[in-house]
């Protein structure tokens, strides 16, 4: 897999692309987005890592120019900038990450992409009749709306993009403490958004999504496994 990693801050950059060489993908990179339309252009990419705060063209206006000729590859936009998630996306983005972040919630959903071949369905994560839609953050379960904190939402996301994968307080940990102050973190903090997550998307429906599997993790899985 071709990934393009349009990025001018250098050290992200070459942290980036050897997360991605590590976990056996091929990166190229650039670093401003006159240059990131060349690559897009003329390299047959399969994903392209696209910061939004870009110099000489922003990362949204790259997109739209990639896209007004003919490149469909789905495209992850990052931004320290939380609120500029409808912004990359409609302009053609395929996926939002908010910085910092973790490598492995990367992969993670570089994986999701993977699975999905490019792109089909990427805005959409459903398991059963939980639904979560990323362009808006938007979680119905049965069609009935569910209102979670970001907090959960990350959480919910994280569990989502791994589905059917049992993840321990570690990964969880490992994949979402940069979005966790200090202050709100405590040795129990996975368990206790956890019991949170699972009472707001399971009560009052006669399967269970989030299934704890007592001694190894946490799973949303439509069938229990261990």
């Amino acid at each position: 897999m071709r990934i393009l990693v349009c990025e001018d801050e250098k050290t992200m950059n070459s942290s980036i692309c050897t997360t991605l060489k590590n976990a056996g993908y091929y990166a190229d990179s650039c670093y401003d987005g006159i240059e990131s339309i060349d690559y897009a252009l003329s390299g047959d990419y399969d994903l392209i890592i696209m910061d939004i705060m870009m110099p000489r063209m922003t990362g949204d206006r790259v997109v739209k120019e990639v896209r007004l000729h003919g490149v469909k590859t789905p495209v992850i936009f990052l931004s320290a900038m939380g609120g500029y998630y409808v912004k990359g996306l409609d302009a053609g983005g395929d996926y939002f990450i908010e910085k910092p972040f973790d490598s492995e919630r990367l992969l993670a959903v570089i994986r999701k992409f993977v699975r999905s071949q490019a792109g089909t369905g990427t805005n959409i994560l459903s398991c059963a009749d939980l639904v979560v839609n990323i362009l808006n953050r938007d979680v119905k379960r049965g069609g009935k709306p569910i209102r979670l904190t970001k907090q959960e939402y990350d959480f919910l996301e994280f569990l989502m993009v791994n589905k059917g994968q049992i993840k321990n307080k570690n990964d969880i940990s490992k994949a979402l403490s940069s979005y966790i102050g200090d202050e709100e973190r405590t040795s129990n903090w996975v368990t206790v958004v956890i019991n949170k997550l699972h009472h707001k998307i399971d009560d009052g429906f006669d399967k269970q999504l989030l299934v704890n599997y007592h001694g190894f993790g946490w799973s949303i899985s439509e069938d229990r496994k261990i």
